[in-house]
């Protein structure tokens, strides 16, 4: 068994520890307990929860005392993850027979993100780009499994009123899908893409401001699909990185690019090639340079690194740390604090995934941050998780449009928006069940002075414990003194030391006072008043330690 970090006295392994395992079928907020309010054989429990292996267990909870000597914790949980939960018993030796009182309760989380009234034309494999504050979707697919019904339409997206418009003028020649594009000079450019039948080097060009599609530009140097285009600060031109050139997707037989073309009215080839050909990444722009992550290689492998040119910088790709969740088909952007959030996509097991991940390309070394589970694009019992969507940030609003779920194949139309302010990673905590002062167990114990009483209430029904504690200075005579506990009710006071261990108690059922005393040798002392029975009315008592 792992040490306890969280065990009251240092870490320790506990006694006789039980284990539990359970795979939650959707993201949410777990709260396990073990509470003995009202079963009197209950006994000293730790609780942790791991997720990982056997041999490289890793902690996400533990709590040692929540109320009275029960454990609890509150953490959250993500979808299809195998968490294991351990019970242990703090005390090396009990008398009898105790027993373990445990329950789960599975929450959903409310989700970050807002899904908008006006939907979205339902597209997967799709592209987008920003132009001023909206946002411009353009051809893709309408179905993920089957022939692919490919559309040849351009819509338009107005994040402040929420509205779409389909433009009149459709994409010229044949539809594709697995397209990428990119808006400069005026225009939304779509280098390459699928048509149905094979790869094609087509170059198609949309006028914004005067609506129709031009004469297309020259073709790129290969036909791809499944690249990106990156556009630079300066607005100077665009970039065209990796791609597949055939259609042998997801095989060790495809020809995948690590080519990276700029364009600014011809073609220019002579920017370094990537150190890994990739198709199905993601990139931007950022930090002054291409940042590209993720993505299939020529040998079918799953990317869950990347690599990142600088134009101005030492010439060379130079490579960034992997992401948590290796995946392809995602969809990033850039938030105007600089971070870099990729969404959405496919993972290992060919399932979509729902977490959001976010990296500062200033400081690339510090790594990729997996957002809490509340960033989750989908599954959280109300959306499921995207692969193949599409998004863009509008001031800090990252909007996310189209894709499908790995479940149903179902082509969303719904679009979501996430208000990034900087990114938060929600640790798992332990929580205290009250507005009011909280004193359940030794961590949480109020101090007591010698010969001064305090007058106290339990807090409400499910208040059961409250705990004190006291300094011994030297070895002398204490009385710890419990009165005024109200008519029918029925009060248990017991003293501790610093190691739990019992020092002396008082139990007489259906006295409305109690009252030990003791030879106490100097250190620091526990006093635990334990409501047996009788209703939280806002009755007070009174606690005394005589001296």
């Amino acid at each position: 068994d792992p040490l306890l970090t969280c065990a009251w006295g240092g870490a320790r392994k506990g006694y006789r520890t039980v284990w539990y395992q359970f795979t939650p079928s959707s993201n949410g907020r777990v709260t396990i307990d073990t509470s003995n309010n009202f079963n009197p054989d209950s006994y000293d429990t730790i609780l942790a929860v791991y997720t990982g292996s056997c041999a490289t267990l890793s902690m996400v909870a533990c709590n040692d005392d929540y109320q009275g000597f029960a454990s609890r914790v509150t953490f959250n949980v993500s979808q299809n993850v195998t968490y294991f939960v351990e019970v242990a018993d703090w005390n090396a030796g009990e008398p009898g027979t105790l027993e373990l009182d445990i329950f789960f309760l599975l929450d959903p989380i409310p989700s970050k993100w807002t899904a908008l009234t006006a939907q979205a034309p339902a597209r997967t494999r799709h592209a987008s780009v920003k132009v001023g504050g909206q946002i411009y979707v353009v051809g893709g697919q309408t179905n993920a499994v089957g022939t692919p019904m490919l559309s040849s339409t351009i819509q338009r997206y107005a994040p402040g009123t929420d509205t779409w418009t389909t433009l009149p003028s459709s994409m010229p020649g044949a539809p594709l899908t697995d397209i990428t594009a990119a808006y400069w000079n005026g225009r939304i450019y779509i280098p390459g893409g699928y048509d149905g039948n094979g790869i094609v080097g087509t170059h198609n060009v949309y006028n914004v401001a005067a609506g129709v599609w031009e004469p297309t530009a020259p073709p790129p140097p290969a036909p791809v699909a499944w690249a990106q285009a990156v556009v630079p600060a300066d607005q100077g031109g665009y970039y065209l990185v990796g791609g597949i050139s055939n259609t042998n997707f997801l095989t060790n037989t495809a020809t995948v690019e690590n080519g990276v073309s700029f364009f600014n009215g011809t073609w220019n080839p002579g920017v370094p090639d990537m150190n890994v050909p990739r198709y199905g990444h993601t990139a931007v722009w950022a930090n002054n340079g291409i940042y590209v992550v993720g993505g299939i290689d020529d040998n079918f492998n799953l990317l869950p690194g990347g690599e990142y040119y600088q134009p101005a910088g030492n010439g060379q790709w130079d490579p960034l740390p992997p992401m948590n969740i290796a995946r392809y088909g995602a969809a990033s952007a850039v938030a105007p604090d600089g971070k870099w959030y990729v969404f959405g996509g496919l993972g290992s097991d060919g399932k979509a995934v729902s977490e959001v991940e976010v990296l500062d390309p200033k400081n690339p070394g510090a790594g990729w941050k997996l957002l809490d589970v509340t960033f989750d694009l989908g599954d959280n019992g109300e959306y499921r998780a995207r692969a193949f969507p599409e998004g863009q940030f509008i001031g800090n609003y990252l909007y996310a449009i189209g894709g499908h779920d790995t479940d149903t194949y179902f082509v969303t139309p719904v679009v979501q928006r996430l208000l990034a302010l900087g990114e938060a990673n929600y640790l798992p905590v332990v929580m205290d069940g009250s507005a009011n002062p909280f004193n359940d167990n030794f961590g949480a114990a109020q101090r007591i002075l010698f010969n001064a009483a305090q007058i106290h209430q339990f807090n409400d029904s499910f208040d059961f414990f409250d705990a004190y504690y006291f300094d011994q200075p030297n070895t002398s005579i204490v009385t710890v003194r419990l009165s005024q506990i109200p008519t029918g009710s029925n009060y248990d006071l017991t003293v501790y030391d610093a190691n739990k261990s019992v020092r002396g108690s008082s139990t007489q059922v259906g006295s409305l006072s109690e009252a030990t005393t003791l030879l106490l040798p100097p250190g620091r002392y526990y006093i635990m008043v334990e409501r047996i029975f009788g209703q939280s009315d806002g009755s007070n008592y009174r606690l005394i330690v005589e001296k």
